[in-house]
């Protein structure tokens, strides 16, 4: 009888999962296609449930797909196979010799709000727009979102197919990231991306890409300072649902995600699948576990981009002589760059000059590298203005091209 009692015991702590007919109720989808592809989620999840672990598990928004179809869509880490021209850096704390036992950027407010990628392969873009929210915030106390849209539609190495982390950091360095009011995200909806928009300015810089050692100590410390951007194993995280997930050693990547703080035993992640998966859009993860770390976490270097902020952007104003103006070149015709400006602000400004080169009008404090203002295309000033050396020129006249 004792056995009895104890076997009962045992199955009345396994949480009970909807319903197929409830599932999909809370989701919208109508017919049986996915039944067979839902109860054997169900199925894992009570097994998971079953083995008496410190996470629980349930039915979410990808419990009618298949763990292939799951991987396909929702995993898009890929990582560079070179890194080696970054530095490595060991961050140093400044207010004391060791890090704190425990830390947490969302209760200290230095995390924006959680996103969600959707049906798109596109974490790596949240991960690199993620941390460059997250330090901005944490540097200046104010909240800029920043548009993932403009990686998977501008950055042609990346797409919903996948992407590395590092190398969208790295093209951030020379591209100013866009606002996400100006550039809405859509890939999520679509499974794709599209072409390359113009946009608002976040006037947030990424001024250099620097990677950490792979241990434990780098990452706390670094942690220590602001969140960092961080690659796992993602397929462990399907079925998640809270407590601290417990895991082994993978020596693999597939996930680009953020981590935010630590505790005793466990990384706090903060994720791109919406507030209501996990912990409102956050997994607990074990920590420890060898080299790559539990779900590979020291795989790949964890990230730590520098950031700066500038002013708004160029505007008109009074200059000493503005550059000669080319005889028989015209400019790009409908060029204006993230904030609509024309190349007649950089003419009148002073911004660039004929043999382009920057101009005594342009203030790099202020506005950062000139190559960061763009079109759509990317095509910057120095290329389609005429006072910066570009534009188009007249076959007829005598200027040779």
């Amino acid at each position: 009888m004792k056995s009895i009692l104890a076997l009962v015991s045992c199955v009345a702590a396994v949480p009970e999962q909807p319903s197929f007919d409830e599932w999909a109720g809370m989701y919208g989808i109508n017919g049986d296609d996915l039944r067979a592809t839902y109860d054997a989620n169900v199925a894992d999840i009570d097994r998971l449930n079953s083995l008496n672990t410190t996470a629980v598990f349930g039915v979410n928004q990808f419990s009618g797909m298949t763990d292939e179809e799951f991987a396909a869509t929702m995993l898009g880490e890929i990582e560079d196979d070179d890194d080696s021209s970054l530095p490595i850096v060991n961050p140093v704390l400044e207010d004391s010799v060791t890090y704190p036992s425990s830390k947490d950027w969302v209760s200290e407010g230095g995390v924006t709000p959680v996103k969600d990628q959707g049906h798109c392969g596109s974490c790596w873009a949240f991960g690199s727009m993620g941390v460059v929210e997250a330090i901005h915030k944490v540097q200046t106390g104010q909240t800029v979102i920043l548009a993932e849209e403009q990686l998977v539609d501008c950055f042609h190495q990346g797409s919903c197919h996948g992407a590395s982390t590092t190398s969208a950091l790295k093209w951030l360095q020379t591209h100013t990231p866009c606002t996400a009011d100006s550039y809405h995200y859509s890939a999520g909806s679509s499974g794709e991306g599209g072409s390359c928009k113009s946009c608002q300015s976040s006037h947030i810089h990424v001024t250099a890409v620097n990677l950490l050692d792979k241990t434990e100590h780098a990452l706390k410390t670094a942690l220590s300072n602001s969140p960092v951007a961080v690659s796992l194993h993602g397929a462990s995280l399907k079925n998640y649902k809270s407590g601290v997930l417990q895991g082994q050693e993978e020596c693999t990547h597939s996930h680009s995600v953020l981590a935010v703080g630590y505790g005793s035993n466990y990384w706090k992640i903060k994720n791109s699948w919406g507030s209501s998966w996990g912990e409102h859009g956050y997994v607990r993860i074990e920590s420890g576990g060898g080299t790559c770390g539990r779900f590979g976490i020291f795989h790949t270097n964890p990230r730590v981009p520098k950031v700066s902020s500038s002013s708004p952007s160029p505007s008109p104003s009074p200059s000493p002589s503005p550059s000669p103006f080319p005889k028989g070149c015209t400019d790009l015709s409908g060029w204006k760059n993230q904030d609509g400006d024309v190349c007649y602000t950089y003419d009148h400004g002073n911004y660039c000059t004929i043999d382009g080169q920057k101009g005594s009008g342009w203030s790099t404090e202020k506005w950062g590298n000139l190559e960061d203002w763009y079109d759509s295309k990317g095509r910057t000033a120095m290329v389609a203005c005429c006072v910066c050396g570009g534009g188009s020129y007249d076959t007829s006249s005598q200027i040779i091209v």
